[in-house]
């Protein structure tokens, strides 16, 4: 199997599956990811498999309030440098 980093379009899915498990597991129902959270995690370049993103939510999860929608401010500091703003080209100083 390719790794995950290759098949971005499973992710989706994953982490909503992820997220109903734990949440069910942890008593922390009606969780939802913010679509820039989700960005983050389609973007990011795993390295294997599902377990590394299943480990990613189920610590977002634990660390949640029932009902919460889950930032990319949660998310591990792997993750969320992963993803650069590109800085739109400032005008040249004036001397």
């Amino acid at each position: 199997i390719p790794p995950l980093r290759e098949r971005r379009e499973e992710i989706p899915a994953l982490v909503e599956h992820f997220l109903e498990k734990f949440g069910r597991e942890l008593q922390k129902p009606l969780l939802r990811i913010a679509d820039e959270t989700l960005e983050y995690l389609v973007l990011y370049r795993w390295p294997g498999n599902p377990p590394q993103p299943g480990n990613e939510i189920r610590r977002l999860v634990a660390m949640a309030e029932p009902g919460a929608v889950l930032m990319p401010a949660h998310l591990s500091d792997d993750i969320a440098a992963s993803r650069r703003t590109v800085l739109r080209k400032l005008r040249p100083r004036r001397s």
